[in-house]
């Protein structure tokens, strides 16, 4: 994550002379003759790049600041004035009639100049495809510690639009109370994804449940594809197994997929997954790779599948799979209390074995779940800095349109339709969340961390699984809110919470018009009651 600030009357500083980069790529170039002017919110840059595609975009704050991301990875903050040159440098403006505009607010002066200068060679940097990592050869500029900017929106939301689905996992985070939840409608869940891109989300999600089993799916991926987002799915890659609907969802605007595998041997994958899928996920992955997806795997490490790790990856990268993630027992829904979790003292060992293979092997290996450093600290294994991210960087929507701290943590915040965002971003659960190095106390940190080095590299581990050990289950006491059985940890002070009410200015029939799962797809003996069967389904 990289701060810049520009040095024009208020602002802080300018960054050293960067290094010469190529102009501007012709896709950014605009008649000249316009005169472009900056609004709030999410401005998208479509990059062509060896036959596919680079998105740029720019986030416009309210308050002029804004953030600039390449492929929603590369991060830059900006302060207001180098969040208005990066954008005529993005509209395609010449630096010298960019240099004319900007003269008209601050004057001709030699740190106009250099800040044209710098910001032109950025964004210059950040739309070159020669550049992969642009902020890595720009030591120029100044770095922010992870973690420390404070944001006004997510960087990230996942939409679970349906919490259907054709596995049966007993380790399945998704509460059972929530399996029946209608989805919104086509037509909202264009509202919720519109809504979004007025807050400046550039990266959103499809996730359930199985979010393939939405008849809707492709087309609200259109949409969200037309409005410049990148768009992944999160899937069990059964129904990717059909190589027609993997060409429609990438022709829908799918960018990426990650597919869920429990094992490279069938018998521990079917187990796993409640159901007998090995073969289709297989597929799945097959079809995936072949196409113009950018296709990743997760695998959950459990007792069941420990002792072969190597050979899950090594199945994997056969499979044409470059990139895998995997993470620890999830403690929510069926995850609650679940033996099959492997202990975290155990855990070190294990990812050592499996960063090692996938070193071997020229693999990028993802780890998820976020620890308490104190116990097992993912910097010393030389998996890289990792904390929870919910309720600040990303977020997640149910399919009611509820509002979640992340998808595992069942306790909403509001509705994205019916209620302010302000409301929903500024309430104590969210705050609690984002403030919980600032305010460890408040915000329901044990003791340990207050005054903890670490913890604004840790942030606490997960809050989820620091109440299961605890015996507390976080899931609210219905649907539309309440704190029932988080301890008070929430930050809220409150055992529950009445129903959220509807914003009178907005007329919704939220659940009825929507996707709602069959009974096949939410009555399950195994899904969520944390029991596995090898070899009986």
């Amino acid at each position: 994550m990289v701060n810049l600030r520009t040095n024009l009357r208020q602002r802080l500083r300018a960054p050293s002379a960067f290094p010469s980069f190529p102009s501007l790529p012709s896709s950014l170039r605009t008649n000249e003759a316009s005169e472009p002017t900056l609004s709030p919110g999410l401005h998208t840059y479509r990059i062509d790049l060896y036959g596919g595609q680079r998105r740029v975009h720019l986030r416009v704050d309210p308050d002029g600041s804004g953030v600039l991301f390449r492929d929603v990875t590369d991060v830059i903050h900006l302060n207001a004035t180098a969040a208005g040159i990066a954008y005529l440098a993005l509209e395609g403006l010449s630096q010298e009639r960019a240099r004319r505009q900007m003269q008209r607010t601050y004057g001709r002066s030699a740190q106009l100049d250099a800040d044209l200068a710098s910001i032109y060679e950025l964004v210059a940097a950040m739309t070159d495809p020669g550049y992969d990592c642009p902020t890595c050869a720009l030591p120029e500029l100044p770095r922010a510690d992870l973690f420390s900017t404070p944001v006004h929106a997510p960087y990230k939301v996942d939409l679970a639009i349906t919490y259907g689905c054709n596995n049966e996992c007993p380790h399945c985070y998704n509460e059972p109370t929530h399996y029946p939840m209608a989805s919104l409608s086509k037509e909202h869940w264009f509202d919720v994804i519109d809504r979004l891109h007025e807050l400046g989300v550039p990266h959103l999600i499809f996730t359930g449940g199985e979010a393939t089993l939405h008849p809707d799916l492709c087309a609200i991926i259109d949409h969200a594809d037309r409005l410049g987002h990148v768009v992944g799915l999160n899937s069990n890659g059964r129904r990717m197994a059909h190589a027609p609907y993997v060409a429609e969802l990438a022709a829908a605007g799918l960018n990426h997929v990650q597919i869920t595998l429990g094992s490279s041997r069938p018998a521990i994958h079917d187990a796993m997954m409640g159901a007998r899928s090995f073969d289709q996920t297989v597929k799945g992955i097959r079809n995936a790779v072949a196409s113009p997806l950018h296709t990743i795997t997760n695998t959950t490490l459990m007792q069941a599948n420990k002792d072969h790790a190597e050979e899950i990856i090594e199945f994997l990268y056969d499979l044409g799979i470059r990139t895998f993630a995997m993470n620890g027992m999830i403690y929510s829904g069926g995850g609650f209390g679940n033996g099959t979790a492997i202990p975290e003292a155990e855990m070190p060992a294990l990812l050592i074995r499996v960063r090692d293979r996938a070193e071997e092997l020229g693999m990028r290996f993802l780890w998820y779940t976020p620890t308490e450093y104190c116990r097992m600290s993912p910097v010393e294994l030389e998996l890289g800095a990792k904390r929870c991210n919910a309720g600040e960087y990303s977020l997640c929507i149910e399919p009611n349109g509820d509002v979640l701290p992340c998808q595992s943590y069942y306790v909403a915040a509001g509705n994205i339709l019916r209620d302010p965002w302000e409301e929903i971003w500024q309430g104590a659960l969210f705050r609690s969340f984002r403030d919980r190095v600032e305010d460890p106390r408040w915000a329901g940190l044990p003791e340990k961390c207050w005054e903890c080095p670490d913890l604004p590299l840790c942030g606490g581990g997960c809050r989820i699984e620091r109440e299961a050990r605890d015996g507390n289950r976080i899931a609210d006491s219905g649907h539309g809110g309440g704190c029932a059985g988080c301890s008070g940890s929430c930050g809220t002070g409150k055992s529950a919470a009445p129903d959220l009410p509807f914003t009178a200015d907005i007329a919704l029939t939220l659940l009825p018009t929507g996707f709602v799962p069959p009974s096949g797809q939410i009555d399950s003996p195994r899904r969520g009651s944390g029991v596995m069967v090898i070899g009986d389904h």
